[in-house]
């Protein structure tokens, strides 16, 4: 007879939820783009640096129709 062992995983539940538009930085926008592609994209802001801050500025995305992400 042959002897199984059956690891128990703990469940992460994902809540998502639908989003319109959303305020990334670069690296995260250009994450976006590969993911979804550009077809789904109805417009792309750029918001400026603040000075004194360590980032450079972030990305307002505003998509077509609503995706489903992550809260």
């Amino acid at each position: 007879m042959r002897n199984s062992v059956y690891k128990r995983r703990a469940f992460a539940a994902k809540t998502l939820e639908p989003r319109k538009e959303l305020i990334v930085n670069a690296d995260k926008y250009l994450g976006l783009v590969d993911d979804i592609g550009m077809d789904s994209i109805e417009r792309v802001e750029f918001k400026n640096p603040k000075i004194g801050k360590p980032d450079f500025g972030s990305f307002r995305v505003v998509f077509k129709t609503p995706q489903l992400m992550e809260s």
